[in-house]
């Protein structure tokens, strides 16, 4: 397998009440070693949890990764991800990025996962070349962008797909192709990533490390006061009855979310930044979830109060 064909992943989401149940979205690629990824804006659902997949180029996908989205840029249709820097490693890095798009008539390849609930989880490579330099559709008073117009077959599921040149550099990444047609696509170029990296990467990231060193500290301390009031329930509603079920289940919330607490410590000092997110973002799932049950026994808790119990 070509390092150019490693480093692409086919991209799913997932929604944090059911993370196991992923639906597939498109396709992203490494830019560097650290984990870095690149794809299409659209091809990220607000609100959900993002898992990106290597090893389709043989038919034989490896294990599902999480990934946080970076940096947004909907004008220009482009995201930056980051997974973690070891699975990053295990595909050999990231793809070069030209340092500047070509013109007309360029000769380019697209690597993707097209159709992929229809025809398989198969990377699949198709060729073409740049017909044309095109205002962004997405915002018409943006006067510097050139979107890349391609003369190549481009489906469902190639959003995100990088766009190779004939050295097997990155020189766009899909956006989307016309609608009455699956022969032309548009592209962002090369120079949008490249000032996506140089201007809010490392801002980004900042952000992230404060998110992940922040949101742990704030839903363990909500999941120990949780777990607290759950306690001084305990043995104070008849077996089997729905006060001693919901006790039972806030109990074992709070502890899973413990758990998740100590992952997410253990994960931020190894820099597994993608898999940390993603369980906060589980946690902050599972809190939501046990919310009722804390409301609920914090009136039994002052109805008792009322009445002199305990």
């Amino acid at each position: 397998m070509s390092r150019q064909s490693s480093a692409v992943a086919h991209v799913f989401y997932a929604e944090p009440e059911s993370p196991e149940s992923r639906v597939a979205s498109g396709t992203g690629f490494l830019v560097d070693e650290s984990g870095l990824m690149v794809t299409a804006a659209h091809v990220i659902a607000d609100g959900t949890l993002i898992d990106v997949r290597f090893g389709g180029f043989e038919g034989r996908e490896g294990p599902f990764l999480p990934a946080r989205v970076l940096t947004v840029d909907t004008e220009r249709d482009v995201a930056l991800l980051m997974i973690d820097a070891k699975s990053a490693a295990d595909q050999g890095g990231g793809i070069a990025l030209a340092r500047r798009s070509p013109g007309i008539g360029a000769a380019v390849s697209v690597m993707g996962f097209p159709e992929s609930n229809v025809v398989g989880a198969e990377m699949r490579r198709s060729t073409g070349a740049i017909s044309a330099l095109r205002l962004n559709p997405l915002n018409r008073e943006d006067t510097e962008t050139r979107m890349l117009e391609l003369e190549a077959k481009i489906e469902p599921g190639n959003s995100g797909s990088p766009v190779f040149d004939s050295a097997s550099r990155v020189i766009g990444v899909v956006s989307s192709r016309w609608e009455t047609t699956d022969s032309y696509a548009l592209a962002a170029p090369v120079e949008v990533i490249r000032s996506l990296m140089d201007e809010r990467l490392e801002d980004d990231l900042e952000k992230l490390r404060e998110e992940l060193a922040e949101a742990p500290e704030a839903i363990e301390a909500e999941a120990t006061e949780a777990l607290a009031l759950a306690s001084a329930f305990e043995g104070l509603f008849e077996e089997g009855s729905e006060g001693a079920d919901r006790v039972l289940a806030l109990k074992e919330g709070m502890a899973q979310v413990g758990t998740l607490c100590e992952e997410v410590e253990g994960g931020r000092a190894e820099g597994a930044l993608g898999t940390s997110w993603r369980q906060v973002q589980v946690m902050r799932h599972l809190m939501g979830v046990y919310r009722a049950d804390v409301a609920a026994l914090r009136s039994s808790q002052w109805a008792l109060e009322q009445s002199g119990g305990r």
